[in-house]
């Protein structure tokens, strides 16, 4: 399996780090994260996601009205990428987590007004707050986006959900993952 990106999250979302990679992308390193807890998102070339994200307990609880107006919030909130996936959704209490896939395939324009000719894709963890069976948008973390070359409606990603890219306690020692099973 070929890596194009190597991603560690923090527990808080608020920082991000990318791992340089080997030649042909088989192989990646952190060095020198800070203490604390991370998950791992890997970009592969042949377009999966692999990823530990821990963002909380089932969605299955939430009901078909709640869940539709969280797609609902998490469809308008940006309106530059227009397509978009919901890959996993987590619950917690009043809180859900959401990892999103977003695209943007039509026109892009440059700052200069030159035409950009690439379709954008972004991953991002998009956190709401619960008002009552509606949902309110709280913050976003951007973790990866990336030109591509331009396709008419580029397929999403295929999310695989790993438990051992996620909880991955940094102190002061290498920790080995082995090889990773897509």
């Amino acid at each position: 399996m070929a890596l194009s990106r190597a991603i560690a999250v923090d527990h808080t979302r608020t920082r991000v780090y990318s791992a340089p990679l080997s030649a042909g992308g088989a192989a990646f390193r952190f060095e020198h994260l800070p203490v604390g807890k991370y998950d791992l998102v890997l970009v592969t070339r042949s377009h999966s996601i692999l990823e530990g994200l821990v963002l909380g307990g089932s969605s299955s609880a939430l009901t078909p009205v709640s869940m539709k107006n969280l797609e609902k919030r998490v469809a308008l909130a940006d309106s530059f990428f227009n397509r978009y996936a919901i890959h996993r959704i987590g619950v917690d209490g009043e809180k859900a987590l959401a990892f999103v896939e977003r695209i943007r395939d039509r026109n892009i324009l440059k700052q200069s007004g030159e035409k950009l000719d690439a379709n954008l894709r972004r991953l991002e963890i998009v956190e709401l707050a619960r008002a009552e069976d509606d949902w309110q948008m709280a913050e976003t973390r951007h973790l990866y986006r990336e030109g591509e070359p331009i396709r008419e409606s580029p397929a999403f990603f295929e999310d695989v959900y790993l438990s051992e890219l996620g909880n991955i306690r940094v102190v002061d020692a290498v920790k080995q993952l082995g090889r990773i099973k897509e």
